[in-house]
């Protein structure tokens, strides 16, 4: 009989867990990263965000991990140049130059972010894309990872400026030794 009640105890016991890592696995990511999005679609601050979108969030933010990490091994630094200290970095899409070291991390990791980010975006709002024929102002030109996406995409015509002159330097040469418009 003490056999049979320390048994259903252990059971119990591991139900538990199983259920509460369970909830802490999927229920909890989902709530804590949408506990910011609810209050603002609630108070008008996002009209253009669907409430399916809201809580579509963790998956989204699932892709975006998914997309940097099929990048990443697809990444090198490739040159260096020391007088601006950027590194070119190439990518399945092109090579960059970027700033080596910067607040960010390095332009390695920085650059894996910036491009995984623009097919995330891509993905998940193509509708509000850069279509084929738009004419198009890239006021934060940064490196040109949009100017990028922007002429891959169709842009008719394209304006893209740097106002930060630490990233205008990696983008006017990632522009001049790689026939992107000048910013």
């Amino acid at each position: 009989m003490a056999r049979m009640a320390w048994t259903k105890k252990l059971l119990r016991m591991a139900l538990v867990i199983g259920c509460g890592l369970l909830l802490y696995k999927v229920a909890l990511p989902r709530t804590v990263e949408a506990v910011w999005a609810v209050p603002a679609k609630l108070r008008g601050k996002a009209p253009g965000c669907s409430w399916g979108r809201i809580f579509s969030i963790t998956s989204g933010i699932m892709r975006f991990g998914e997309l940097r990490k099929a990048l990443k091994p697809r990444m090198s630094v490739t040159d260096y140049d020391a007088t601006l200290d950027i590194e070119r970095i190439s990518s399945p899409q092109r090579a960059f130059w970027i700033p080596k070291e910067g607040t960010a991390g390095n332009g390695e990791d920085l650059l894996n972010y910036l491009l995984a980010e623009q097919d995330w975006v891509l993905e998940r709002a193509r509708e509000s894309a850069v279509q084929r024929g738009d004419i198009v102002l890239d006021c934060g030109g940064h490196v040109g990872t949009f100017t990028h996406k922007a002429l891959e995409l169709g842009a008719a015509r394209l304006s893209p400026s740097s106002p930060i002159r630490y990233w205008s330097n990696a983008f006017a040469v990632t522009s001049r030794r790689r026939s992107l418009p000048d910013g």
